[in-house]
């Protein structure tokens, strides 16, 4: 494994933004390299343009929402969500150039997702699902971080999870042999690859203790979904012996995390996350959910430490290679969907 030469698969549904972020102000944020502006017209649907006026390239994330239109901020052109100039202050007539590229932006599951690539190759049917965010029985709480790191390193962080009993002992860690010592199994889905692992008989961590009564060691379920842009995270836990299937949800401890990866720019990615309970434990204790968020909030920093270190040392030493181990294998499977994405896309029409 070596740092990607070109980092950026452009046919994917990227993230762009949370629905929460996208309100009655413009939301810059660079994508792909690029600069992009998120905006929300009056009718509620999400507009997403280049961030940069075609008049004297003044950022359009420094204007103002003016009815279903982005209005610049310098000279007051305004731009519909297609990237088109409807109109021009002090005259009647718009320059046919007067236009600036656009990206096809979806919202769904309190998620917008936007398309960069091909646009006659833009499926929404692909877009990746999570509703629990729109699940009424469902509660959920997320936030955005940025990172200083390929975001390659980011989904092998997020696949390899033997590393949270050295990276985060006192969150969601535990015993650091019973997690390199994990059963694992690895399988390619139609979109991706899923690993299902399993710790028998182990201590529970310090994150579930804080919202779950345990009667002493514990069965722990970790189902990990990855599909290109994002990386479902699924957990049960249950008194040792008694935790049956990855799908034996009564009465155990339950976690769901959404973990969408974006590239930034070629040394930086954007870092959505999100963790839910169930709407019943929510109700029987308020304080629950925040304290989750906190653990989570706490585990991504320390990720984020090591990451961005980890990417800090590949860069000083490009041309060194790094030791694949038996716990890579659900990493390894994801970097081959991106490497048949990335040779898919630069193949002849």
């Amino acid at each position: 494994m070596t740092l990607s030469t070109d980092p950026f698969v452009r046919n994917v549904w990227y993230m762009g933004a949370w629905s929460h972020e996208v309100q009655d102000k413009p939301l810059a944020r660079r994508i792909l390299g690029r600069p992009v502006v998120f905006f929300r017209g009056a009718d509620e649907v999400v507009g997403a343009l280049e961030d940069r006026c075609c008049h004297r390239a003044a950022p359009l994330s420094l204007g103002r929402i003016a009815g279903n239109n982005l209005q610049c901020g310098y000279h007051g052109l305004c731009f519909n969500p297609q990237g088109v100039c409807v109109r021009v202050p002090g005259q009647d007539a718009i320059p046919p150039a007067a236009r600036v590229p656009s990206f096809e932006a979806v919202e769904q599951d309190a998620v917008v997702w936007i398309w960069m690539g091909d646009a006659d190759k833009a499926d929404r049917s692909s877009i990746p699902r999570f509703p629990r965010h729109t699940d009424p029985s469902w509660r959920w709480s997320g936030a955005h971080f940025s990172y200083k790191a390929d975001h390659l390193l980011l989904y092998d962080n997020l696949l390899d999870l033997t590393h949270v009993g050295y990276v985060h002992p006192f969150t969601i860690g535990g015993n650091e042999e019973e997690h390199s010592s994990a059963q694992m199994t690895v399988e390619r889905t139609d979109r991706g690859a899923k690993g299902t692992r399993w710790m028998r008989d182990v201590d529970p961590p310090a994150a579930y203790t804080a919202v779950w009564h345990f009667t002493g060691r514990i069965d722990r379920c970790q189902v990990i979904r990855f599909q290109a842009g994002l990386v479902t995270i699924s957990i049960l836990a249950k008194d040792a012996g008694t935790l049956r299937s990855e799908d034996d949800a009564e009465n155990a401890y339950e976690s769901y995390g959404f973990h969408a990866v974006t590239p930034a720019g070629k040394d930086n990615a954007h870092y959505f996350w999100s963790v839910g309970i169930p709407a019943s434990l929510d109700e029987r204790d308020s304080g629950l959910l925040p304290r989750k968020h906190e653990i989570a909030r706490a585990t991504f920093e320390e990720d984020r430490a090591i990451l961005e270190a980890q990417y800090s040392r590949m860069r000083e030493f490009p041309d060194r290679p790094v030791v694949a181990i038996r716990s890579d294998a659900l990493s390894m499977a994801a970097r081959r969907v991106w490497a048949d994405l990335a040779k898919h896309e630069s193949a002849p029409s």
